[in-house]
């Protein structure tokens, strides 16, 4: 198999894919924002909660789902990579761009998108190497938040 279709996502001896991590400090400080009025959120706030539940978001229901969001969510997602300083992430989840257009048509009658094998084996490498790029960026996105004087 060429090294291009080689899976990048780390697994445990017992082959369970390897997540990004939880920090419940991060959990909590998400937690605090998100109880902030919309309008009184800060640039960075906003940032860090859309990066937060992106990561989440994409581990629980892949690209597709993401790709399926609304045009202004994936809008804050891509300027809170930005924001963040996550700009590696940002180009791996851009390089599946394409994938929005096959989604958009929507489903078949057995749930299943229009994805040709090509652009379904595609896929599945991007997201592969993204959930890679997820592994130490909740630890990455806590220390944004420390330097821009948001935890205690």
């Amino acid at each position: 198999m060429p090294d291009q279709f080689r899976s990048v996502r780390k697994h445990s001896a017992n082959g369970i894919p390897e997540k990004s991590e939880f920090i419940s400090e991060l959990d909590d400080l998400v937690g605090i924002l998100d109880l902030l009025p919309k309008a009184r959120k800060s640039e960075t706030q906003r940032a860090i909660s859309a990066v937060y539940y992106m990561i989440g978001g994409i581990e629980c229901n892949g690209l597709h789902c993401f790709w399926s969001a609304t045009p202004t969510y994936v809008r804050e997602v891509k300027r809170g990579l930005k924001v963040v300083g996550a700009d590696d992430v940002l180009s791996i989840l851009n390089e599946s761009a394409w994938a929005r257009a096959i989604v958009k048509k929507g489903t078949d009658k057995h749930g299943q998108y229009s994805f040709s094998p090509e652009e379904d084996l595609r896929l599945d490498i991007i997201e592969d190497r993204l959930y890679a790029s997820f592994v130490g960026l909740p630890t990455r996105l806590l220390a944004f938040a420390n330097e821009q004087g948001l935890c205690d």
